[in-house]
């Protein structure tokens, strides 16, 4: 057989191997995005551990698209079904034969949280509210706010405060620098804790002084940029005009406790509001008592009595209503720093009984939840007990099997089919691991 005889031949052979394959590929994936799991045809699902799953799916953080494409945690997108969500339809279909995955330490997945947040840092060193993956596996372009700084900072001081590690400590001084930038951040808008934040920060002699003097810069500035429903201009100049707000006896912190006399009923709307409202108030009541620390300038006291009162008004309207699972945290958090600042036990007693009622309420949101856990390791701190121990280490448990996410590190939970990552609730969050005291 001469040369060109076998060229041809080969190019037969060649021809005839390749069209076998197409032929194999085409009935493993036939027009249509068909997939086959286990000889058993599956429209528009997804393949995982020989088992045809749903559209809309969801584990592991992974979400099924269909046509064995999968969403993944941080908006991308894969072909076929990842190694973690095998894992997991086997774990619930019980078919794991896998040995069971080490299991992090808290202060391992406190720095896996870390990392996610600086991902949602942009040029200008702010942070995104949230993160969003709807049930389609869009992802919505996140909105950055200076708000969000100052939760990075609680965070991230948290955790260096643990570890002492270096290149955390340049992160947290990078943020403080932008804080006390006013060319950059001309007002820092109150929302949430601000001065009691910094404040932890200042008085922690092994922090640089450049870095707490712009701690105690940050709270100067944010503490003067306004808070609702009080006219604050007259009792932060000194010159009170107004009728302080008396306060609160003990008789009247114990009525509050008690069951409502009245039912009321919100309409969305206003329940909206009143979710809103009730986490400043609790957190400004904090803010100023630190600002008093700071200066002790009597205006600043009456300004925390105000808000209290706000606060305590607020809660009452919440039990009325029967809305805001687990309120009590914020609410004692303040009582516990009034306790601090002025050695006033009533306020001690009133936080001891908050804390009993949240412990056998029914669960609330994960940014609720994370406040629990952090009035219950404080209130350890001032009357130690072991049922606090084993709330608290009961508590981050279900946090973390229920609501973190491995693959991205990012705490989460779900709405409506979506994947909702907040910036507060991951920040929140690493503080409470980094405080634990448990592995």
């Amino acid at each position: 057989m001469d040369k060109k005889k076998i060229l041809v031949a080969a190019s037969v052979v060649l021809v005839v191997i390749i069209t076998i394959a197409l032929i194999f590929l085409s009935k493993k994936n036939p027009p249509g995005q068909l997939v086959s799991c286990n000889l058993q045809n599956c429209p528009s699902g997804c393949c995982a551990d020989n088992k045809c799953q749903n559209k809309g799916l969801s584990f592991a953080g992974y979400s099924c698209l269909g046509a064995n494409k999968w969403q993944t945690p941080d908006g991308g997108m894969v072909i076929g079904a990842p190694k973690a969500v095998i894992e997991e339809v086997k774990k619930s279909t019980g078919t794991d034969k896998i040995t069971p995955k080490p299991v992090m330490k808290r202060i391992e997945i406190a720095k896996k949280t870390l990392d996610w947040l600086d991902t949602q840092k942009d040029e200008k060193g702010l942070y995104s509210l949230y993160q969003i993956i709807r049930a389609d596996g869009e992802v919505v372009p996140y909105i950055t706010d200076s708000r969000e700084v100052i939760d990075v900072v609680l965070a991230r001081y948290s955790y260096w405060k643990k570890t002492k590690e270096v290149k955390t400590l340049e992160l947290l001084k990078q943020d403080l620098d932008l804080l006390s930038n006013e060319k950059k951040l001309p007002q820092l808008t109150p929302e949430f804790w601000h001065c009691r934040v910094f404040y932890e920060i200042w008085n922690d002699k092994l922090i640089p002084q450049d870095m707490r003097d712009k701690a105690k810069n940050s709270c100067a500035r944010s503490i003067t940029s306004g808070y609702p429903d009080v006219d604050l201009k007259s009792i932060l100049s000194g010159k009170i005009t107004v009728t302080p707000i008396p306060e609160k006896s003990s008789q009247e912190l114990e009525l509050s406790l008690n069951k409502p006399d009245k039912n009321i009923s919100l309409s969305p709307q206003e329940q909206e509001k009143l979710q809103q409202k009730y986490p400043k108030y609790a957190a400004y009541v904090s803010d100023f008592l630190y600002k008093y620390q700071w200066e002790k300038k009597n205006q600043y006291l009456e300004a925390a009595k105000t808000f209290f009162s706000y606060a305590l008004d607020a809660y009452k309207s919440a039990e009325e209503a029967a809305v805001l699972s687990q309120k009590e945290c914020l609410l004692g958090i303040a009582s516990l720093d009034f306790y601090k600042t002025t050695s006033d036990d009533k306020y001690r007693s009133f936080a001891q009984k908050l804390w009993e009622k949240m412990s056998v309420s029914p669960k609330g949101s994960l940014f609720t939840q994370a406040t629990c856990a952090i009035f219950t390791k404080e209130i350890n701190i001032i009357t130690p007990d072991k049922k606090y121990d084993n709330f608290l280490k009961k508590l981050t448990d279900e946090i973390i099997k229920n609501n973190y996410e491995l693959n991205s590190g990012a705490f989460f939970y779900k709405r409506n089919g979506s994947i909702i990552k907040e910036i507060r609730d991951n920040c929140l969050l690493v503080k409470v691991l980094s405080d634990s005291d448990s592995e």
